[in-house]
């Protein structure tokens, strides 16, 4: 499912995804949602995408992540995500940069250093993340994504 709001955020969700959009927040429960802002669009607020561990923020960027039961990744499809743990630390990523984190409970996590995926693993991943393919319109950030990762 592809969805546009009215802010100019758009989103798809996927791996029986469960979330809430409660206001101009989206919270996922569970499964994977990539999330952009339309290039050009000036936002007044950041789109923020809370998971169980954190919250990602974007500001004209387009953002992966996947809640799975033992972990939650976050990935920089292209520009800057900030992500706001639950214990209070903050991450940057940039396009191709991932964080994972595992959750021992909704406080205490054991989060890998954010790092850039290498190219062959960014070929996989583009490759196998279903919610890059299949819709009849493109992602608005692809000619983005594909020019900050040398595509």
């Amino acid at each position: 499912m592809q969805v546009l709001l009215s802010s100019g955020r758009s989103f798809r969700l996927g791996g029986n995804a469960v979330l809430r959009v409660i206001g101009d927040v989206l919270q996922l429960e569970k499964g994977q949602v990539i999330g952009w802002v339309h290039p050009g669009e000036r936002l007044r607020e950041p789109y923020r995408i809370k998971t169980r561990v954190g919250t990602s923020s974007i500001v004209g960027t387009t953002v992966y992540i996947d809640s799975a039961m033992d972990y939650v990744r976050f990935l920089s499809w292209e520009g800057l995500v900030k992500v706001n743990l639950n214990d209070g630390t903050t991450v940057t990523l940039r396009s191709g940069d991932e964080l994972i984190c595992h959750p021992r409970d909704e406080v205490i996590l054991n989060c890998s250093a954010p790092h850039r995926l290498s190219r062959a693993q960014l070929d996989r991943l583009r490759a196998s993340v279903s919610l890059l393919h299949g819709y009849s319109e493109p992602m608005h950030t692809m000619p983005i994504i594909e020019r900050d990762l040398g595509y």
